[in-house]
């Protein structure tokens, strides 16, 4: 995860998280359960400042382990 987060990017791979929160029709998120496990991997700096991408928390849905293992030091 980069140092600077930024409301577009993923905090975990830095993609676009394609975030509808300033859009006229509810975010995508909005329909997508993301694990608290998921969550609680990001730095308390992190929490509420940008959306994770899809990607990633199919990613982590698919192989938590993996997932936590390539990421818990960010």
């Amino acid at each position: 995860m980069s140092n600077m987060t930024t409301p577009n990017a993923c905090p975990f791979c830095s993609s676009s998280n394609n975030c509808g929160v300033n859009r006229e029709a509810a975010c995508w998120c909005n329909n997508v359960e993301i694990p608290a496990q998921l969550i609680d991997l990001l730095p308390a700096e992190a929490k509420n400042k940008a959306c994770i991408c899809l990607e990633c928390i199919n990613t982590f849905t698919n192989d938590p382990t993996s997932f936590t293992a390539k990421h818990s030091g960010i």
